[in-house]
């Protein structure tokens, strides 16, 4: 896990992955979580460039989005495709979290820290 200003920063890389890996990733991600308390500071960014999406994938994204909940303060996610926007919407409704799509990397940690940052 990393940092990003003072909040734990997890970062899910899915990039080039088959469904088979991908969902892997998505499990070890709560495993790695819910060895933390359960408080809602963890900051969550995902990179999806050239994830090879199916019907299993988005179901295990859905799952472990939920399952994160506890942990995660803010999320983003970077390389979506047209079609993964509009799934990304979907799931965001019925996990509760919302969607924040990027083109960078640093274009998401940048909506993060502030996302992140503490109310005053």
């Amino acid at each position: 896990m990393e940092t990003l200003g003072n909040r734990r920063l997890l970062v899910t890389d899915l990039s080039d992955l088959g469904p088979d890996e991908a969902r892997l990733v998505l499990q070890q991600t709560h495993l790695e979580l819910s060895r933390l308390p359960r408080e809602r500071t963890v900051l969550s960014l995902a990179i999806v460039r050239n994830l090879r999406m199916d019907a299993t994938v988005t179901e295990e994204m859905k799952r472990v989005m939920k399952l994160n909940s506890p942990w995660v303060v803010a999320g983003a996610i970077v390389g979506v495709s047209t079609i993964g926007r509009v799934i990304g919407r979907g799931m965001a409704m019925v996990t509760g979290r919302g969607f924040n799509a990027f083109g960078s990397e640093e274009e998401a940690k940048a909506f993060l820290l502030k996302a992140g940052a503490p109310a005053a």
